[in-house]
């Protein structure tokens, strides 16, 4: 429950960092960051699906992990085009970035969840495969893969 706790905790501390560096850069580096990202993290899961030659059985809870996490990449994407309607004061939008954290807080348990059955199903050649590589599905998936470095614009 320990582990669980600090995994959690870690997790939410880098869903903090990302935001706050979004928020700090402005607009994104373009399609080309995007598509880059989406196109690593969709070769990250491909290997790894192909590597833990899942069964018939355990193909649904795979499918239920990976459209968790795509639907957390999903939510984040459209919070960094998000655009700022008029006046937003310093209290509103911080209390939308509480929000937004809250939000993917419970994204991000119900990735675990997720993962946590699909692991259970896993045989002991499976679990090697999975263990350094299952939970950095997530990582691929939400971190911005060239950060832009200068002012914002």
């Amino acid at each position: 429950m320990a582990n669980l706790a600090r995994f959690l905790a870690l997790l939410l501390a880098l869903l903090i960092a990302a935001e706050a560096a979004a928020q700090t850069r402005g607009k994104r580096g373009g399609k080309g960051a995007q598509r880059e990202s989406a196109d690593l993290y969709h070769v990250t899961t491909e290997e790894l699906h192909s590597d833990l030659k899942l069964t018939p059985a355990q193909e649904p809870l795979w499918d239920s992990y990976v459209g968790k996490i795509d639907a957390l990449k999903g939510d984040i994407a459209r919070d960094r085009t998000r655009k700022t309607e008029g006046l937003v004061t310093a209290t509103r939008e911080l209390d939308r970035l509480v929000d937004v954290q809250r939000d993917r807080l419970t994204a991000m348990e119900d990735i675990a969840e997720a993962g946590r059955a699909l692991y259970k199903t896993f045989d002991a050649e499976q679990r090697a495969i999975a263990d350094p590589r299952l939970a950095r599905l997530v990582a691929a998936a939400t971190t911005d893969p060239a950060p832009r470095v200068g002012p914002p614009r």
